[in-house]
């Protein structure tokens, strides 16, 4: 509760500034209850860390568009999700510039060949995500 109301009025950044060497559990209490704040606000304390990144992102639906993708891909690389895969897979399609994100393309593209290899039959819409998720990638590397 008192997180709500330090982090009310706009304050939501400042806050994170100021928790971000704190410990994980703190600054998780901040990204759950703070009503109204954006990637932005929070970054501070969110960080790339993973736990974080899917408190965040649980907030609402549009809060994975927030993430950036080099944070959205670690963190998928450090907790695989298919359906975090196949949004990355997505975002890959727009990337222009891949310089940033380069060095996580090949682990990325390991997560999806072995994300496919670990797909039970049936599951064609994931598997058709993953692939070209998988192309993606590829293609990037291939700049």
């Amino acid at each position: 509760m008192s997180l709500m109301r330090w982090a009310a009025g706009g304050r939501a950044h400042a806050c994170a500034e100021a928790l971000a060497g704190s410990s994980r559990r703190l600054r998780r209490m901040l990204v759950e209850s703070v009503r109204i704040a954006t990637r932005r606000d929070l970054a501070p304390a969110i960080d790339a860390d993973a736990t974080l990144v899917r408190a965040f992102a649980r907030r609402h639906t549009g809060a994975l568009a927030e993430v950036p993708l080099p944070a959205l891909i670690r963190t998928t690389l450090h907790e695989p999700n298919d359906a975090w895969v196949a949004i990355i897979g997505e975002r890959l399609a727009a990337v222009e510039n891949p310089h940033a994100i380069a060095p996580l393309l090949h682990d990325f593209r390991d997560l999806c060949a072995r994300r496919l290899a670990a797909l039970d039959p049936g599951h064609e819409d994931d598997r058709e995500a993953i692939e070209l998720a998988l192309d993606h990638a590829s293609a990037l590397l291939a700049h």
